[in-house]
């Protein structure tokens, strides 16, 4: 029995070609918004309208059973499937494509209370040693950023199973999002200090500074690189609470009027998606869902 969806879903438009260079596009930008909308305010799959020239997939979790166990789902043009439905809780964080396979992070607890993680190549599972966060894939190589916990978390990034060395910050961390464009692996994610979260950014491995003066609190919640401007949203706070949400490119920050979650650059267009999914930005101006 389905007793709920849980909201923190991830959405992936994926453009239908025979050509094997098919074009991807993550949080493509009007069908997702419009999709994300309708599921976030109306939970009425016959609300949502899918397109024929489009595969929508959304990784998330609903709530089953008596006890509301969260268990990890995808759902392509609004059909479900469960990915892990022999666990006692399941949950993914990632999803993304590359031709007509879809791949999809997250993890699971076990009756023996233990918790393991994998990713998901078209719903069949392959474990990992580290929890998963963010999966991207570049040709046939398939990075995977999330962390590892020992003493702490600390951030983990690796490249068809294979552990890449990158700068680990003096908190440790955890890495969010995974961009690999131009020929460069672009990381974020955060670390923390003293209950404090940083938000981080690494380019091949090394981290790189996107604000000269680190406020109290900051966090990255989404990043596009499109020839050689890398584009962050996010916020950051003072001791005091006071928030302040911006748009950098490039460690530039620029001004954005709405909290900001997602964020799509096609050709010269900048696309930014409201937290609550109420309204997007296209190029500064603000247009409602």
């Amino acid at each position: 029995m389905i007793v709920g969806f849980y909201l923190n879903l991830t959405i992936l438009a994926h453009k239908i070609e025979l050509h094997p260079k098919a074009k991807m596009m993550k949080h493509t930008i009007y069908l997702s918004f419009l999709l994300l909308t309708s599921i976030l305010y109306s939970c009425k799959e016959e609300e949502v309208e899918f397109s024929d020239k489009y595969d929508i997939y959304i990784s998330g979790m609903i709530r089953t059973g008596e006890n509301n166990y969260h268990q990890a789902a995808v759902w392509k043009n609004g059909v479900m499937s469960l990915l892990k439905n022999d666990a006692t809780y399941s949950f993914t964080r990632s999803i993304t494509a590359q031709g007509k396979d879809v791949y999809i992070v997250g993890s699971w607890g076990t009756a023996d209370f233990e918790t393991k993680h994998a990713y998901w190549k078209n719903n069949v599972v392959n474990e990992l040693s580290f929890s998963p966060w963010a999966i991207a894939i570049d040709n046939n190589d398939i990075y995977i950023g999330g962390e590892v916990i020992n003493n702490g978390a600390s951030p983990y990034l690796s490249k068809n199973g294979e552990k890449l060395d990158i700068e680990i910050p003096e908190g440790g961390g955890t890495i969010t999002d995974i961009e690999i464009a131009d020929g460069s692996i672009h990381l974020i994610g955060f670390e923390s200090i003293l209950g404090s979260s940083n938000a981080k950014y690494w380019k091949d491995g090394y981290l790189e500074t996107v604000m000269t003066i680190p406020p109290y609190y900051s966090n990255f919640t989404d990043m596009a690189v499109q020839e050689n401007k890398v584009h962050i949203v996010g916020y950051t706070s003072d001791e005091k609470n006071h928030l302040d949400v911006a748009h950098w490119v490039n460690g530039i920050q620029q001004e954005v009027n709405i909290f900001p979650r997602f964020i799509v650059v096609e050709n010269e267009d900048i696309y930014i998606l409201s937290d609550d999914a109420t309204s997007y930005t296209k190029n500064g101006n603000e247009i409602p869902l």
